[in-house]
């Protein structure tokens, strides 16, 4: 063990002055102290290494965001472990040596094992110490860079959720549910098209067929947000009403049964006495023995089937907005309810059947009537115009930068 600078000091000041002499039992004295204290540290570091036990309260695991999908698994351990070996899913991913800390980019949502062994340090014959197994789940992104469009009820509970310039949801009447702690919105580009076009998010397109109807119910919480989020909320419009035709096809003729036609008059007739011989000045007798009975009337025409009523026309839906800190996010929502259909159209009436004839009348008899037509049915009525679709309700405790509603003759904005 070399000499103490203590010790060197004085040395070299009793030589320049002559006034001591060096002790050899002096430095003798000092070195075994050294070799005291260098024991100690040792057997203290030792007892520190012993002691090393990886648990959850001095293992430190923590995820920092990265570009969007991923995110960056930051860990550390107590400094007295010499190195660290580090897996995931029992994959040798480093073996960490002077220092306690490692940080490794993982894909969102993924499940991870993770597997720690900690080794003394190789001064202290790098013998293992402790492992350390924790199953990790890597926070979750929505990432909504195209359109897509919901085909059931959808919640999304992630750490992030971003929407870029081209990305879309279409709700199709379904409800969607969003839950970040970070809400990041990529503008639309262009001021010019149709308000779904600038949307980021959509009930119905415009063009949609009529079909059966949903209202979606849409509700976005987030502790902060940024960037300018578009909406559309668009009602369906509703089916138009079928024709009769379609639904009750005609099964009648075009008139309805005629009457019957009267009986004839009959007349009775008796031989009277001649007087003469060549049957001359005989007293004849004739009377009616039976009036003409009238023709019976026309049978009534049967009603036409009316046309179905027009379907309603569907909800904008409901929205919901809650961020925590929206100091640098905005809003925009436009709404247009659905059309109401058409109504069908109703298939014509049956035309009444003609009256039949009065019976022929006779000398001496009472002249009988012609029988009246009927009356022609009823022609079925057009089915109703289905009434416009609701507005829906809007909640935000984000003030809305331009609120648009599209107003028609048929759909008037709730007061």
């Amino acid at each position: 063990m070399s000499l103490s600078l203590r010790h060197v000091l004085i040395f070299g000041l009793c030589l320049s002055i002559g006034a001591c002499a060096f002790k050899k039992e002096d430095a003798e004295d000092q070195q075994r102290q050294n070799l005291v204290e260098d024991v100690s540290n040792k057997m203290q570091e030792d007892q520190k290494n012993a002691g090393v036990d990886l648990k959850e309260s001095n293992v430190g695991i923590s995820f920092e965001p990265g570009e969007p999908g991923y995110y960056l698994l930051s860990l550390k351990w107590p400094e007295s472990v010499g190195s660290m070996e580090v897996s995931i899913n029992r994959s040798l991913q480093a073996t960490v040596t002077g220092k306690n800390y490692y940080k490794q980019l993982v894909k969102n949502g993924d499940k991870l094992i993770l597997n720690l062994r900690a080794y003394a340090s190789a001064s202290n014959g790098g013998r293992f110490l402790s492992p350390y197994e924790s199953e990790l789940l890597v926070p979750k992104d929505l990432i909504i860079g195209e359109e897509i469009s919901l085909t059931s009820h959808t919640s999304f509970e992630v750490e992030r959720a971003f929407f870029y310039k081209d990305g879309k949801i279409i709700t199709k009447g379904f409800n969607l549910s969003i839950k970040t702690n970070s809400l990041i919105v990529s503008e639309k580009s262009g001021q010019y098209g149709n308000a779904e076009d600038k949307a980021h998010i959509v009930t119905y397109r415009l063009s949609d067929t009529p079909s059966e109807q949903f209202n979606s119910n849409i509700q976005i919480t987030a502790e902060k947000a940024e960037g300018k989020l578009s909406v559309a909320l668009i009602g369906i419009n509703g089916k138009d009403g079928r024709d009769a035709k379609d639904f009750a096809p005609t099964t009648f003729p075009p008139t309805a049964a005629g009457g019957s036609n009267g009986a004839d008059a009959l007349v009775a007739y008796k031989r009277g006495m001649c007087l003469g011989p060549d049957n001359t000045g005989c007293d004849d007798q004739q009377w009616c023995n039976r009036n003409p009975t009238n023709g019976e009337n026309g049978k009534d025409g049967q009603s036409g089937t009316n046309g179905e009523d027009g379907q309603k026309g569907g909800s904008t839906g409901n929205i919901s907005i809650q961020i925590a800190n929206s100091e640098n996010f905005a809003i925009s929502i436009f709404q247009r309810p659905g059309l109401g259909g058409k109504g069908g159209v109703g298939t014509p009436g049956q035309k009444g059947g003609p009256g039949g004839n009065a019976g022929r009348n006779a000398d001496k008899c009472t002249p009988a009537r012609n029988g009246q037509p009927g009356k022609d049915g009823l022609n079925g009525q057009n089915g109703k115009d289905g009434s416009c679709g609701e507005w829906g309700e809007i909640i935000s405790n984000v003030k809305l930068t331009i609120p648009e509603k599209e107003i028609n003759s048929l759909c008037t904005p709730a007061k």
